[in-house]
């Protein structure tokens, strides 16, 4: 018997978790938009399963205090507990509930967690090729909506050496080319259309190396961070990538993914995606793959080939076993 914590909504890939988790063991679900933490707590204690899994979106302190987790391992001595984070930044609550689980499950290999319960694991995908073929009516796409300044200053930087088309919400005022915002079920036929699509947005580009302040945030560099090697500040994202980018490799994309270290132990460059270091490079990436479609196919497959590794069944498995 398992219990499974996380927050369901519409679209939401978290069902893609639970299904897989059905596929193997009985599941006892608790949305945590539905539920308070007493409520989940007290039904845990109740029901004493055998594994319990908080899943992504359980990532702060007020969606399970660390004390419940402390006094569950208390109650259940043998009871294997789990988590998986999929953001690109953790917060304490990470750091201090491992004394009290057996897994961390996080998507990038964090720097100042130092455990063996941490393992590295990209989100995993459900999407495959569209059976559709579509002209290349889009030289690069970006999908994903307008939530921050960052993500807004990297695409439009990006928009200057290439014909950007970005999908999502909130993109209206910011002058980029834009298109409303597409389902899951969208996602695939959007990728077939697009030449290139465009991975990550964090962080890429930083104009104010080596000063010590950062004129753009207008804060200390030690309270921000930075891929430029240059910026007394630097610190990589350590081998992250975020979901939109396993999921164009299910669709079968060729990624442009701006590198940062630890990256090629998924990746391979120019075999299943095309890694990017700054704007020069990825207009000479672009022109290149444009003269060289073939090529450009092969990554493609390639991708979708290696995005097999990581659909829910199989990570579902491995947090189970």
């Amino acid at each position: 018997m398992m219990v499974y914590v996380d927050k369901f909504g519409g679209g939401n890939s978290n069902y893609y978790w639970l299904e897989s988790f059905e596929k193997i063991t009985e599941v006892s679900s608790f949305n945590i938009r539905k539920y308070s933490s007493k409520y989940i707590f007290e039904k845990i204690l109740e029901i004493k399963p055998n594994h319990i899994h908080f899943g992504g979106s359980v990532k702060r302190e007020r969606f399970f205090p660390v004390e419940y987790v402390k006094k569950i391992r208390e109650r259940f001595k043998n009871v294997k507990i789990t988590f998986f984070y999929g953001d690109a930044y953790y917060f304490p609550y990470q750091r201090n509930i491992i004394p009290y689980i057996d897994k961390l499950f996080i998507s990038h290999i964090p720097s100042d967690i130092c455990s063996d319960k941490v393992i590295f694991q990209p989100c995993p995908t459900n999407l495959k090729k569209s059976n559709l073929k579509f002209d290349k009516i889009y030289e690069v796409s970006f999908i994903g909506n307008n939530y921050s300044k960052n993500r807004l200053k990297d695409l439009k930087k990006i928009s200057e050496v290439c014909n950007l088309t970005v999908f999502g919400n909130g993109w209206e005022k910011t002058g980029l080319k834009y298109e409303e915002r597409i389902s899951f079920e969208e996602f695939p036929k959007v990728v077939e259309k697009s030449m290139f699509c465009l991975g990550n947005t964090l962080y890429m580009f930083c104009e104010w190396s080596g000063a010590r302040i950062c004129e753009y945030y207008k804060k200390p560099l030690s309270d921000i961070l930075c891929h430029d090697e240059r910026c007394v500040n630097y610190k990589s994202l350590n081998c992250y990538f975020s979901n939109r980018v396993m999921n164009l490799c299910g669709c079968g994309g060729s990624i442009l993914l701006f590198y940062s270290e630890g990256l090629d132990k998924i990746f391979t460059d120019r075999k299943n995606i095309i890694f990017f270091k700054n704007l020069e490079d990825l207009r000479k990436k672009i022109d290149y793959y444009k003269n060289n479609l073939q090529l450009l196919e092969n990554i493609g497959s390639e991708a979708y080939e290696l995005s097999r590794k990581y659909i829910f069944d199989v990570v579902a498995k491995k947090i189970l076993s």
